[in-house]
């Protein structure tokens, strides 16, 4: 009963086809493998082999085997066997469709000058000869598809004659067929141009416009074309002022728009003349900027006809689209101004392919500046094709400095907007110094982010280029110190925000040697600070001459400011032992310069090179030192307690006065810390942590404790329930703030992630985030209970 009923369903029945049809594709289209399907088809040929070879098959049963045999042929099968079968359909089928059928199977099974190609000849001239315009129509389609050496001579005639058939959809396919006859063998052209030239005028619109495609292709060919058929250049334009002016039927309008394919072939062809210098330029004007007044307000495909008319007026000579510009005060290119400012992506492209195509003297003066095209990468997005053709078109447009200084903010917006890393790259190759005469402060504020954003995707040579020419200019630099503020302020925001090695070696050595040599005239960051990222860089490279760089810097540094920080010693210390000669040169050499008294020390976060060895997902504390007893001194007088970290300053000591503040603090800390079972821990110098972490090491007795991984964090952060949030009013480097909660508070840090960090305390009862703004810090702690909570907010004051 189901299969009676889903032969009956409203598919079935609409399709006409047998039974056994629908079965064959209900098993090809419910196959769950290639090899499933494989397995059908193979059956089903196997089934139509057998049953085509009967006797007495009727035409209408060898039309469906035919209909189910090019469906196998359509799946990648050999159906070879069936071509026989098909030239007899076509020969003898009771039915204009069954022989229509026979000679589609046909058209798809014969290969070009195939043997039994032949024997479909006399049944080609029988039909075409046939008062039925069916059979004239399948006989037409046959030639255009297939090609046999004796067929073009033997059906010439009839196919012509097929020119004078009443009905035009006879004649459309009769020219079409000339046209295929003509295209395998060109040396027929005198042959048929008559009857292509009568195409043209054909009382039938439909089988005018057959031969517009027709002479499009024709003329396309060359020069030589054109002029040979320059007499045909009025009927073209009489064609395309008859459609403007719609002067055809409706079943040709197009959303208000008359014939608009036949407009577009019109314009190529018009087009193909003036790029040959045939006919009056003067005259095509008229007739292109006719034509987009009236296409100007409407939609969908007369998009196509306005973008045939912009790269037809392109064809056309510069100067003699000037001169006519300025006698009509009107500039025809005025209409691509509102494709290109449209949030459209579509329509925006379609602005720039016409806006590329145009002569820049013929610009609307907003176009110049660039801006719109920085606007369209911005809002490109994810779309490359666009954000491509905008950057094309900036290239040829960006010739000088002026220009890239305008629109320089919009560059780097752009980029933010848009991360895809080709689309970046692009753009940073617009800052080519070819266009920059002079590197001015604009330059460095723009290109540094850009190049360190871009990371290593450049081509060294360019980002070589581009240094070598900063390089040269900062050392030019007399008159005034501008431009090394400049690059010294970008390089450091750079080296700030930034905690991997991303960059190219070049940029940094670059970035390295600026602070190095002109920290002292940055008006936003001190020498200090300099120093500080310096150190914190040589911890992150792992190469050793941009490491020996460096170092070369902070040792300029120290030499102007007399002044080092804390942890400058234990890298120094590292580095006296390294294998590379020159680090250890330098490393004894500094070591020496800050054992004279002349130098300061100023004490700023300890155990930096801890913090910075490992990587960003940390599995064992790398900021807080490894402390074995036997190295622990008992004394706790010297242990620095900072109860809120609003109090913490970064390069000043705490004075005698907050010390005697914090006393009672430091007191409550020690009493709570004895209370709930926890041992007294010291904190020592990074010098002191340092050595006893190696000697600890080499004794064997340093185990590593274990500590939460990130994942493990996560999964007590939506366990534990009691959360407390408080805000910061300062700003301090990530570094310091994470190096601060360890040491002080007893936090070890999980992993920290850009402006983010997560810490838990020892015991992990106690779980932090962190995020770390221009304006402030953000601090939520979470504990599993509220006497936990209640502890830990009286033990630090938080």
């Amino acid at each position: 009963m189901a299969r009676v009923q889903s032969l009956f369903t409203s598919e079935f029945l609409a399709s006409g086809q047998s039974p056994e049809f629908y079965s064959f594709l209900k098993r090809v289209t419910e196959a769950k493998s290639k090899a499933e399907e494989h397995s059908h088809v193979t059956d089903e040929l196997t089934n139509l082999s057998s049953k085509m070879g009967l006797p007495d098959v009727s035409s209408a049963r060898m039309k469906d085997y035919l209909i189910r045999l090019i469906h196998c042929f359509m799946l990648g099968h050999d159906v070879d066997f069936g071509i026989i079968y098909a030239i007899m359909a076509s020969q003898s089928g009771e039915t204009a469709t069954e022989r229509r059928v026979g000679y589609l199977a046909c058209t798809l099974f014969l290969r070009d000058n195939h043997d039994l190609g032949i024997m479909l000849i006399n049944t080609l001239q029988r039909d075409l000869k046939s008062p039925n315009f069916l059979d004239r129509c399948a006989a037409l389609n046959t030639i255009c598809y297939l090609h046999h050496e004796e067929m073009q001579s033997t059906v010439l005639d009839s196919v012509i004659a097929s020119m004078d058939f009443p009905k035009q959809m006879v004649r459309r396919k009769a020219a079409l067929a000339l046209f295929c006859m003509y295209q395998r063998s060109p040396d027929l052209i005198d042959r048929v141009e008559p009857f292509f030239r009568g195409v043209l005028v054909d009382k039938d619109q439909s089988v005018v416009f057959v031969g517009l495609s027709i002479w499009k292709e024709i003329l396309c060919k060359g020069q030589e074309e054109a002029e040979h058929y320059e007499d045909m250049l009025s009927v073209f334009m009489q064609i395309m002022n008859q459609v403007m002016k719609s002067n055809t039927p409706r079943a040709f309008q197009y959303h208000g728009v008359s014939a608009p394919w036949a407009q577009v072939a019109c314009l190529q062809i018009l087009g193909t003349y003036i790029k040959h210098g045939v006919g009056s330029q003067q005259e095509l004007y008229h007739l292109t900027t006719e034509c987009l007044s009236l296409v100007a307000r409407k939609v969908d495909a007369a998009y196509a006809v306005i973008l045939e008319c912009i790269r037809l007026l392109n064809s056309m000579d510069t100067l003699f689209l000037e001169s006519m510009v300025s006698t009509e005060d009107r500039n025809p290119f005025q209409i691509l101004d509102s494709f290109i400012r449209s949030t459209n992506h579509n329509l925006k492209y379609l602005g720039l392919l016409g806006m590329g195509e145009t002569d820049q003297n013929l610009w609307l003066e907003e176009w110049r500046d660039g801006s719109l095209l920085v606007d369209a990468i911005e809002i490109a997005g994810d779309d490359n094709t666009l954000a491509f053709k905008a950057l094309d078109i900036l290239d040829q447009v960006v010739k000088e400095s002026t220009m890239l200084h305008a629109i320089a903010p919009k560059i780097i917006k752009a980029m933010e907007n848009n991360p895809g890393p080709v689309v970046q790259t692009r753009i940073a190759y617009c800052f080519d110094l070819t266009y920059t005469e002079v590197v001015g402060s604009w330059y460095l504020e723009t290109v540094i982010p850009i190049l360190s954003s871009i990371r290593k995707n450049l081509e060294e040579e360019y980002i070589s280029t581009i240094c070598e020419r900063i390089k040269n200019e900062l050392e030019d630099e007399i008159e005034s110190t501008e431009l090394r503020d400049t690059a010294v302020s970008s390089f450091y925001k750079v080296l700030k925000t930034n905690n991997q090695d991303h960059f190219s070696p070049v940029l940094l050595d670059l970035a390295f040697s600026s602070l190095g040599e002109y920290a002292y005239l940055c008006s936003t960051c001190s020498e200090a600070d300099a120093m500080w990222q310096l150190q914190k860089w040589i911890m992150i490279i792992k190469d050793d001459f941009q490491q020996l760089h460096a170092l070369q810097a902070i040792k300029h540094c120290m030499t102007r400011s007399k002044t080092w920080h804390a942890d400058l010693k234990e890298i120094l210390n590292m580095f006296r032992r390294s294998p590379v000669f020159e680090k250890q040169i330098i490393a004894r050499e500094m070591l020496d310069m800050i054992e004279d008294s002349q130098f300061e020390k100023m004490l700023k976060d300890t155990n930096m090179v801890n913090s910075l060895a490992g990587p960003t997902k940390l599995l064992a504390n790398p900021n807080r030192p490894q402390k074995p007893s036997q190295f622990m001194d008992e004394d706790t007088s010297s242990a620095q307690s900072f109860g809120n970290i609003n109090e913490v300053k970064s390069y000043s000591p705490m004075t005698s006065k907050r010390r005697q503040e914090k006393r009672p603090i430091q007191q409550a800390r020690q009493k709570e810390l004895s209370n709930s079972g926890y041992r007294k821990k010291n904190i020592v110098s990074a010098e002191e942590s340092m050595v006893a972490s190696l000697m600890a090491l080499e004794l064997g007795q340093s185990a590593e404790e274990e500590l939460l991984d990130t994942e493990s964090f996560g999964e007590l952060w939506l366990k534990y329930s009691i959360e407390h949030e408080t805000t910061v009013e300062e700003h301090y480097p990530m570094d310091t703030i994470t190096k601060l909660i360890s040491s002080q508070w007893n936090f070890y840090i999980v992993q920290v992630i850009g402006q983010e960090f997560i810490a838990a305390q020892e015991g992990d009862q106690v779980l932090l985030h962190g995020n770390v703004t221009d304006d402030n810090i953000v601090l939520t702690v979470r504990t599993p209970t509220k006497s936990s909570m209640s502890r830990f907010l009286n033990l630090y004051a938080v």
